[in-house]
């Protein structure tokens, strides 16, 4: 396998996720790997597919061609000879400003969706900061986002964690709330993200009453521990990818 890194925008991973487009991306970075941009058919790639993807003949076939359907690849018909757009051409398209990349190492493929689904978390996530930072700044007061507390992971110091709602995230990526729970255990099952609970002690009169609780629209937050009212904060998520901006992927 060549090992070459693929810088891919978080534009591109964020409408993998909602368009259900995760494996058609696989075979379109598989492919970057293998060619300088241009590729045949033969036989020694096709087996080199089946073996490192772990696909059969005929997906390979209808990922090929979601893949020229969508115009990722393109196909000369007189010469048999494919080629593959950029990533920034794919990126234009999609009329994203967001110019963030998460790094694969092209190592193993069976990692790719966990990946993919980290990347897109990650975007999100920086988004909302950017958001919110701005936000604060036209306001002219300190940058403190809500919900949404940037530190630094206990492990490495180099690595960024966000506390992320997931309502917050299936809103932005326009997918169903339990699909977010799958991606965050498929990415950290992959081990691209870290995630830590968190909580913290309610002391309100008013939410210690179990009556007020009930009727709370969100009183499945709440919880006693130790004869103390808790209420669960969302996950921080700790990346442990390698993630930059990617200055090319500017609009002009």
């Amino acid at each position: 396998m060549n090992t070459s890194y693929l810088s891919i925008p978080g534009s591109i991973c964020c409408h993998a996720v909602q368009k259900k487009r995760i494996y058609e991306l696989q075979l379109f970075c598989w492919l970057k790997l293998q060619c300088s941009g241009h590729f045949k058919l033969n036989n020694q790639l096709l087996d080199k597919a089946y073996r490192e993807l772990a696909i059969t003949k005929l997906t390979l076939k209808k990922r090929l061609n979601n893949l020229l359907k969508w115009r990722w690849i393109g196909l000369n018909r007189n010469s048999g000879s494919y080629h593959i757009n950029s990533f920034k051409v794919l990126h234009r398209r999609l009329d994203d400003t967001t110019i963030i990349s998460g790094l694969w190492d092209g190592y193993d493929f069976k990692k790719f969706k966990g990946f993919i689904q980290a990347v897109a978390l990650y975007t999100v996530a920086k988004k909302k900061q950017h958001y919110e930072f701005k936000l604060a700044k036209e306001n002219g007061r300190r940058a403190v986002a809500v919900g949404m507390k940037k530190g630094r992971s206990s492990l490495n110091g180099n690595l960024p964690s966000f506390s992320l709602p997931i309502h917050y995230i299936a809103k932005k990526l326009n997918i169903k709330p339990g699909y977010v729970s799958k991606m965050k255990s498929a990415a950290k099952c992959a081990k691209f993200i870290s995630t830590r609970k968190q909580k913290e002690e309610v002391k309100d009169s008013v939410m210690q009453s179990k009556h007020a609780r009930k009727y709370h629209p969100e009183a499945h937050k709440y919880f006693f521990k130790d004869g103390k009212l808790f209420e669960q904060l969302p996950d921080k998520i700790t990346f442990l990818f390698i993630a930059k901006r990617n200055r090319r992927l500017k609009h002009n």
